[in-house]
């Protein structure tokens, strides 16, 4: 499918083109949870172990676990295609952050516990970027219009990852305002059902059913390279984790403070 372009295109032309909005819309409300996720994962594992050290290890592996695994997740959706790996990937997704919530429900839960569903759920996650921006070149092959199109997807992308934090804080103190004892236990349950319905949409549009497997070969070739590519990374992953994981001295920061003076 391609739509022509006179000149410089606008986003309103982007928006014009066949199944454009419908598409676009169902991508990006499975994709309103990857700026909120984070923050209610640290939130909910502060709450239930009160240990900010066991919530910061935890987050960090639930997003590990996505960054490193990228790349598996996004040759399974090229050698199967959107519509058969995103799918059970978006379930399993929903269903792990699902369980998390329950997990996470009361104080005291097994940090084990709640480290291993998120792992899961991190691995689980689908790569719904990736594959709206292969969507948009069944879109149009107008280059002038693709790059508006990857423009597009790119400002949106930003403004979900900047403002989905904002809606977590604001959630967050508003139920924390009306006594609620499980400040977003419910939300997270809400966000896996927007990832799950989101995706759905997002797969059954006819834009995407345009969207053929890759060749095994090819995907193979294309899979090795994206390892390369994550090998690549992960030096200097290594590298700054290794810095923040140092401990400070005690008293390093600055002068030792008396008790009496730090009482008065």
């Amino acid at each position: 499918m391609s739509a022509p372009a006179q000149g410089r295109p606008s986003y309103a032309a982007v928006l014009r083109l066949p199944y454009a909005r419908r598409t676009f819309g169902a991508a990006l409300l499975a994709r309103l949870s990857y700026g909120m996720l984070a923050l209610s994962v640290l939130l909910a594992v502060t709450r239930a172990t009160n240990s900010y050290a066991v919530a910061g290890t935890i987050t960090a592996l639930f997003g590990a676990t996505g960054v490193f695994l990228s790349p598996v997740r996004a040759a399974l959706v090229d050698r199967h295609g959107p519509r058969r790996a995103l799918l059970p990937m978006a379930l399993l997704h929903a269903g792990l952050l699902g369980a998390f919530a329950a997990a996470s429900w009361r104080p005291g839960a097994p940090a084990v516990l709640l480290g291993a569903i998120a792992a899961a759920a991190g691995a689980a996650t689908p790569p719904l970027g990736p594959s709206m921006r292969a969507v948009w070149r069944e879109l149009t092959d107008e280059p002038a219009l693709l790059q508006r199109a990857f423009s597009l997807d790119g400002v949106a992308e930003e403004v979900l990852l900047v403002s989905g934090p904002l809606l977590v804080g604001a959630t967050a103190a508003g139920r924390r305002a009306g006594a609620d004892r499980s400040p977003g236990g419910r939300n997270r349950g809400e966000r896996a059902a927007r990832r799950g319905g989101g995706t759905f949409a997002f797969v059954m549009s006819p834009a995407v059913r345009d969207v053929r497997p890759t060749a095994v070969t090819e995907g193979a070739a294309r899979s090795g390279t994206r390892l390369q590519g994550a090998r690549a990374l992960l030096t200097p992953v290594v590298v700054a984790a290794g810095a923040g994981a140092v401990p400070r001295r005690r008293g390093s920061a600055g002068p030792r403070v008396r008790d009496g003076a730090a009482a008065r």
